[in-house]
């Protein structure tokens, strides 16, 4: 951000008004997001911030001091190579994710017409609220069902075992499986999980006391850790009493 701030400025002193709207729409977009802000919704902003970098980068390039010259230089190629590294680890995630992987698992591997449910944090807001968490399954060839309604097969995203796992061993979580009200800020449109939803998790996360048992997961690649949240892992849980056979 600092480097293309700097370009702004460098770009040119006629209409430079114009060439600071780009800036202030980061800037709004950054303050409108806030803290929720995750590098899949940052993403988009990339194209802009180095259209200005370059700007930065030709102008320390052209100077004619030796080392502010070579200084540029190397920020060059420092970035370029970032970027690069990031492009390749892109596409290798492509086809490495785990919501790839467990779409393809479920399509040769679970007969059709079976149940199906996706995890979520909430009765309100479904996953489809936030799909891309999940795998992208053809949904034509089984039932999808709610996942408090005891699907033969659970989808769980690892994103909701982030956000609901803390919960419940939270001092905020009061008897009955109650949020205290004076923190629902802390969810999604300020709706906290209902009492059903925390009871349903903290059977799930006991294996004693769950009515499904795990079968398969799903994880990213060791070297993509860092970007676990863009790459969620992906568990598959079985009915206890389900009749289901995986192939």
């Amino acid at each position: 951000m600092a480097f293309s701030t700097g370009g702004v400025f460098l770009a040119g002193r006629k209409k430079w008004q114009l060439k600071i709207l780009p800036l202030i729409y980061l800037a709004i977009f950054y303050c409108f997001w806030k803290w929720s802000l995750g590098p899949e919704f940052a993403a988009i902003t990339i194209p802009f911030i180095l259209l200005y970098v370059s700007v930065f980068f030709a102008f320390l390039i052209k100077q004619k001091t030796i080392i502010v010259k070579y200084f540029g230089q190397l920020l060059f190629w420092i970035v370029f190579f970032l970027t690069l590294k990031n492009s390749i680890t892109s596409i290798y995630a492509r086809h490495n994710d785990p919501r790839t992987k467990v779409a393809k698992y479920i399509l040769e591997n679970v007969p059709q017409n079976t149940t199906l449910g996706f995890s979520a944090v909430s009765t309100e807001y479904s996953w489809t609220e936030h799909s891309w968490r999940y795998p992208q399954i053809n949904l034509e060839n089984y039932r999808l069902i709610n996942f408090l309604e005891k699907p033969d097969l659970l989808i769980v995203s690892s994103r909701d075992i982030k956000e609901i796992t803390p919960a419940l061993e939270s001092e905020k979580l009061k008897p009955g499986y109650i949020w205290d009200e004076q923190y629902k800020d802390e969810w999604y449109r300020y709706i906290p999980p209902s009492p059903e939803v925390f009871y349903f998790y903290d059977k799930l996360l006991n294996d004693k006391k769950s009515p499904y048992y795990l079968i398969k997961e799903f994880k990213y690649h060791p070297y993509l850790h860092r970007a676990s949240d863009l790459y969620p892992e992906i568990s598959i849980y079985q009915l206890k009493t389900s009749s289901l056979k995986i192939y």
